[in-house]
């Protein structure tokens, strides 16, 4: 019997390419391989006023793209840090305010209304956001890469400034509330291990959890080549470096593990 071909809406909060950091580059491969079964509409977020790369559209991750533009203050600009003073007065953590589009909400809204899909997507938390106050006719399912509230208290518990800590503090208490309540509004939850569907379930309470897919890795591609024999062996982490726990992640590997690589 034939495989049924689903039409899948994917709302993400970003372009796909250039694919440099873990999460872009997780999305893109796993779509690449929907796609081959299934119809996959993309709809997601771009910064205002900036072009997409050159493969965004040559990539045939999915067969239609929606673009919503997105004002998005530059990392460490003075509207950025004015975004972050005045995020002190908001329920949300600014890890979902920075994401949040009416626009792209709307154009949710009109997609679901239509009854074209069998499934619609949110890749990762910030997307969630715009799946509140309207009513779903198509099942939804929330792709969680991490438990974003455990990733704030680490670093409220690790940062070596009190103000730091004030403020990773506070960002974690928000989270923690708007994390359990976005997932609990979903038919179901994926995550990426069995640690954060456990954290789902006792902590959240949650009863939509429906397992967990882990990251992989392209082997075609990672491979050693036959001409590359006398190469020393090499180690790559696919992760960006502007986010703290990648950041502690390969600190913690340079001083910790690979000495004691080296030395074996």
């Amino acid at each position: 019997m034939a495989e049924s071909k689903w039409k899948i809406l994917w709302v993400k909060s970003g372009p796909l390419h250039p694919p440099d950091t873990g999460g872009k580059i997780r999305t893109l491969q796993m779509l690449r391989e929907i796609s081959r079964r299934h119809e996959v509409t993309y709809l997601s977020l771009k910064p205002a006023h900036e072009p997409l790369h050159d493969d965004e559209d040559r990539d045939s991750y999915a067969a239609k793209k929606v673009w919503i533009e997105h004002e998005q203050a530059p990392r460490r600009s003075l509207k950025f840090f004015a975004q972050l003073a005045g995020n002190a007065l908001s329920s949300k953590p600014y890890a979902l305010s920075r994401y949040y589009s009416s626009a792209c909400r709307d154009e949710l809204l009109t997609l679901n209304e239509a009854g074209l899909f069998d499934l619609i997507v949110s890749d990762f938390l910030p997307p969630a956001q715009h799946f509140t106050g309207w009513h779903r006719r198509t099942p939804t399912v929330l792709f969680q890469h991490n438990m974003e509230s455990q990733i704030w208290k680490r670093m409220a518990a690790n940062h070596s400034s009190r103000w730091a800590r004030m403020y990773f503090s506070l960002q974690h208490r928000r989270m923690l509330r708007w994390e359990k309540l976005l997932s609990a509004r979903f038919d179901g939850v994926i995550t990426v291990s069995p640690e954060d569907s456990r954290f789902a379930r006792e902590h959240y309470g949650l009863m939509n959890v429906l397992g967990e897919v882990p990251p992989g890795v392209d082997t075609e591609f990672f491979r050693p080549s036959i001409n590359e024999k006398k190469i020393s062996p090499r180690l790559a982490f696919l992760g960006s470096m502007d986010w703290l726990p990648n950041v502690e992640g390969a600190l913690w590997f340079a001083r910790e593990v690979l000495p004691r690589i080296r030395e074996s």
